[in-house]
């Protein structure tokens, strides 16, 4: 069995994202901020779907009262689409925008900039729906743009409470290809992390897709933080130990936590 590679540790607590590629220059931004080095090494691979569904709902905008953005990979996809018909985000100032996280909100107001945003206290869809329940959406139109593996149970959670709900498909989530599986082994067991951050299940899937039986050697020799109860979920479901889930389902307030740990802990 492969070990990671061994030697002195570093002051300075190391840190492995598997975010998007897109994500990666974020993501170092965020762990030089909070003081930690390390890297992304992107298990996911986020593509726009392009088709006569999710073409036919945005050349509709007018038709919807809410567009519900659960990630800001669902937001580039939406922008992508929007671009694709040549449509105008000025044109459409009566849509609401409810985003799941002030990071896709945040996003989102650079197109949409004159729209009203709903964003629930707890970041996740679960977060949203409880916010719709208080504040109402009966008789609502909503376009709800998902990923390929999105459940469905959001959306029917949606229709429970009376709203119309279209759902399309607008971008796939996909594992690297096998091929670069080899480079993702290596540049791990080069880094020699302390902490392993998955920010969704899809990272912690492909994670055991590309390592296979090492993988509980890694989880072993580091410590195992999710973010959101979901992804934490997948990862306990496995038999693994979540060490550190963070209150606010960010990978800031993630680091956050992790920098007080560390401090108080003389890492």
């Amino acid at each position: 069995m492969r070990k990671l590679s061994s030697g002195l540790r570093a002051d300075i607590p190391v840190v492995v994202t598997f975010r998007a590629y897109e994500e990666g220059e974020d993501t170092l931004q965020l762990l030089k901020k909070h003081g930690f080095e390390g890297r992304n090494i992107p298990l996911i691979m986020i593509d726009p779907v392009y088709d006569d569904a999710s073409f036919s709902a945005f050349s509709r905008l007018d038709d919807f009262d809410i567009l519900v953005l659960t990630s800001v990979h669902a937001l580039n996809a939406s922008v992508d689409t929007m671009e694709k018909l040549e449509q105008s985000f000025e044109k459409h100032p009566g849509l609401k925008l409810a985003c799941v996280g002030e990071k896709t909100a945040k996003k989102a107001l650079e197109y949409f900039t004159d729209n009203e945003l709903i964003i629930p206290d707890t970041y996740s869809a679960e977060g949203l729906t409880k916010l719709f329940e208080k504040s109402g959406i009966n008789g609502k139109k909503i376009l709800l743009p998902v990923s390929n593996l999105s459940k469905e149970s959001f959306a029917h959670d949606l229709v429970r409470l009376g709203a119309k709900v279209e759902r399309v498909v607008i971008y796939r989530t996909d594992p690297p290809p096998v091929e670069s599986w080899p480079l993702i082994r290596s540049e791990l067991d080069l880094t020699v992390p302390d902490f392993l951050v998955f920010t969704s299940p899809s990272t912690f899937k492909n994670f055991i897709r590309v390592f296979g039986e090492e993988a509980k050697m890694v989880f072993d020799q580091c410590y195992v933080c999710a973010i959101g109860d979901i992804t934490k979920k997948a990862i306990e479901d496995l038999g693994y130990h979540v060490f550190m889930t963070p209150e606010i389902y960010t990978l800031d307030s993630l680091l956050t936590e992790l920098k007080k740990y560390t401090l108080e802990n003389s890492y």
